[in-house]
């Protein structure tokens, strides 16, 4: 009988909206869909959003997806997987019904619970890079704990956004090695739940509120709902694939799997994230996280809260008109040496995720002048993020991670200004997938490995994706770069005292 090639479908909850497409053991993307939905903001540092909405702009979405297919291409289907955001909380009942909105990863409210648990100072801290973020789940559970008690009580869960998403798909209580590992705190090479640490930072019923079932990336959840399989008219026995961490999935459909490479995710924010085969502990960095993603692996995360964000807030406030703002201020910055005519800037307009941790950390324009224009401004503004970024990668390197390039994905990439800059500044090649949508790719990939069709990531990813472009960098470029770099690392120093 002769053998005939599976396909899958890639799930990725974004916080803006959810991406769904089918895509071939090759990689090729064979349908795609996808549909927005909106978040509320309350409270200032507050972030909701309505689970119904996910659930509904993920059906229309792959509706849109079989749409685009015959019944011969659904029939071939093997597989779901999905990632999403991490650290959404949802408290649910027992029968997984959501119990209200959903307190997004973006939302700060349990900063004094973060602080906390930090002032703790417990051995489990140092497998997260020695703090948590109040960005992170078990801070909000907390927070939820400490200010609505009959939230709380009622609650018989309180899961993640993906772990809600696989029980909609499949009836199953599961959570992700991924999101446990980076967000809650589960340390897999310690035995996984850290029961005295629970205790120590007063969440005694940890058993009774979180999902203990913890699967791998890429290990079988079980097969999908019959009656979901009969709507979309996917075969019987379609298999979920556990998935995790939008940005995290996204390296597998970058093939950050294979070789000396750092993953950069380059939206808003940017999210770096590498691999190493050794434990390593080191400030400025999130982690290491073993197992998170790749099996024996230790995953190191560095992230920019403030990215694409900060062009996006230029052109705002300087009302840049035109067809396209960001190709004309882009050209524009084009124009202006390196060094920005004398202005340096701190990217961190929303604080600093790494390597400086700091929440408080502010951003600044030093040493304007009536002759400057918004051109050096808007340069200087890429230059700062740039700059970042090398600061982030040289990080990695004291780490002992052997970066010898990044592969990335999302909007920045297509702007050839700044990416050049990117590389330019950080002296290492940049590697352009043909797939932007990394994240969908990378649900694919988990699930080509579910389900038998590659025996690892590491092969997956050399089948799956494929290279569009490299910028290679200017290292005439970059030896200019290294005294705007140190600039920017002094007016940091200088200014932090300030930052509270």
């Amino acid at each position: 009988m002769k053998y005939v090639a599976p396909y899958f479908i890639g799930a990725d909850f974004g916080t803006g909206g959810v991406r769904v497409a089918v895509i071939d053991s090759r990689g090729a993307v064979l349908a795609k869909g996808e549909q927005d939905y909106a978040t509320s903001f309350p409270r200032n540092g507050w972030a909701e959003q309505d689970p119904l909405c996910w659930w509904d702009a993920f059906t229309k979405s792959l509706s849109r997806c079989m749409g685009q297919i015959g019944a011969a291409e659904r029939s071939r289907i093997a597989a779901v997987g999905v990632c999403a955001t991490s650290s959404t909380l949802v408290p649910v009942d027992r029968d997984g019904t959501p119990l209200g909105m959903a307190m997004m990863w973006m939302d700060t409210r349990s900063a004094d619970e973060a602080m906390a648990i930090n002032r703790t100072c417990h051995e489990a801290l140092r497998y997260c890079g020695g703090e948590v973020s109040s960005e992170w789940i078990i801070p909000k559970i907390l927070w939820v704990k400490h200010h609505d008690e009959a939230l709380y009580e009622k609650a018989d869960k309180m899961i993640e956004q993906l772990d809600w998403i696989n029980l909609k798909l499949t009836g199953r209580w599961v959570t992700s090695k991924c999101n446990a590992t980076c967000k809650w705190n589960y340390i897999d090479s310690r035995g996984g739940w850290q029961d005295d640490y629970f205790r120590k930072i007063g969440f005694e019923d940890y058993a009774d509120k979180l999902v203990l079932d913890v699967k791998s990336v890429g290990e079988p959840v079980g097969s999908l709902l019959p009656e979901f399989c009969r709507q979309f008219g996917l075969p019987e026995q379609t298999l979920l694939v556990e998935g995790g961490i939008d940005a995290h999935i996204a390296v597998l459909g970058l093939g950050v799997a294979t070789g000396n490479k750092i993953g950069t995710i380059m939206g808003t924010s940017f999210v770096h994230l590498a691999f190493s085969k050794e434990e390593r502990f080191q400030s400025g960095i999130w982690g290491p996280y073993h197992n998170a993603v790749l099996p024996g692996c230790w995953l190191l995360e560095g992230g920019q809260i403030s990215a694409g964000g900060i062009v996006k807030w230029f052109n705002r406030v300087f009302q840049v008109q035109g067809e396209n703002p960001y190709d004309l201020m882009s050209a524009q910055a084009a124009k202006v040496p390196i060094g920005s005519e004398g202005i340096v800037c701190l990217d961190f307009f929303q604080g600093n995720r790494t390597p400086y941790k700091n929440l408080k950390a502010k951003g600044a324009f030093y040493g304007l002048s009536l002759k400057h224009t918004r051109a050096e401004i808007y340069r200087s503004i890429l230059e700062a993020v740039a700059l970042g970024t090398r600061n982030i990668i040289e990080n990695f390197r004291v780490q002992g991670c052997a970066i010898d390039s990044m592969v990335a994905c999302g909007g920045i990439t297509k702007d050839k200004v700044w990416i050049r800059m990117i590389s330019d500044a950080s002296g290492i090649p940049i590697i352009i997938t043909e797939n932007a949508q990394a994240g969908t790719l990378g649900c694919c990939i988990a699930a080509a490995v579910g389900t038998g069709t590659y025996l690892g990531f590491e092969e997956a990813s050399s089948r799956m994706v494929r290279e569009l472009r490299t910028v290679e960098p200017d290292m005439g470029r970059h030896r200019l770069y290294d005294e705007v770099f140190e600039k920017y690392l002094d007016l940091y120093e200088s200014l932090k005292h300030m930052m509270v």
